[in-house]
């Protein structure tokens, strides 16, 4: 398959997860929030390996840091994968770009039968083992508690 084809099937596939997440996030929460926009691929050329398990933090400006894991898969720079805390758990799917990452990044949590759902975009940089990304802000609610705000996600390679 060439690049081309491999970008655009990145693309759809990508679309597609996103669609399922905030179709799951508006039947979930019973309204209906603006997803985050995907950014566009990069072309071809050098792009980082993320694919693995990765062990870090999420920090946040309003809640305590936690614990977090994440498992990344990979195709060419199209990138995919699920992350948990101890509170959180949520979905990344982007693209890998020169020495990082650009892409979405969804939040759930469930406590005691309320229920927040959000996405946001993510960047950062990645490096052979280790990777830092920033959120932009959380679009979703929350039911009950706060979203997180000014998300920073510190990971290195398990």
């Amino acid at each position: 398959m060439v690049q081309s084809d491999m970008s655009s099937l990145c693309s759809r596939a990508s679309r597609f997860m996103l669609s399922i997440g905030v179709a799951a996030s508006t039947f979930a929460c019973g309204g209906m929030n603006p997803p985050a926009t995907m950014p566009t691929p990069v072309p071809s050329g050098d792009y980082p390996r993320i694919a693995g398990q990765w062990v870090g933090t999420l920090q946040s400006s309003n809640l305590a840091s936690q614990p977090m894991t994440m498992d990344v898969v990979q195709t060419s720079d199209c990138v995919d994968g699920g992350w948990k805390t101890g509170e959180w758990n949520g979905a990344i799917s982007g693209y890998a770009v020169p020495s990082g990452f650009a892409g979405v990044i969804t939040f759930q949590r469930t406590d005691n039968g309320a229920r927040c759902n959000a996405s946001a975009n993510v960047s950062g940089e990645v490096t052979v083992d280790s990777l830092r990304w920033t959120t932009g802000d959380l679009v979703g609610e929350c039911s009950v508690g706060s979203l997180p705000q000014a998300v920073v996600i510190a990971m290195r390679r398990q």
